[in-house]
């Protein structure tokens, strides 16, 4: 749900489990213990940074105000439910 409300507001992170060190498959990754972490680049120019903390702020602020009830619709389906004239997101 996290990722999908950051991929509305044109901001990507990577879940922390696909950074666990896990070779030879031996662990659950939903028991890993980055199951609930994500990582973020530092790579882009410090105005893009800023963005996407932002957007991080927007919506775990959206969280903390509304619940995560609000929160879990398919992404697929709000791209499928933009009008035809809408350009493709630039994500920071």
């Amino acid at each position: 749900m996290f990722f999908e409300e950051l991929l509305k507001e044109k901001c990507i992170v990577i879940p922390g489990i696909f950074f666990d060190i896990n070779p030879a498959h031996r662990s659950n990754l939903l028991s890993s213990t980055c199951h609930s972490y994500v990582r973020l680049s530092f790579g882009p120019p410090i105005e893009e940074l800023d963005q996407g903390i932002d957007a991080i702020a927007r919506v775990l602020n959206r969280a903390k105000k509304e619940g995560m009830q609000v929160f879990g619709h398919n992404y697929k389906k709000s791209l499928d439910e933009t009008p035809k004239s809408a350009s493709m997101p630039n994500y920071v």
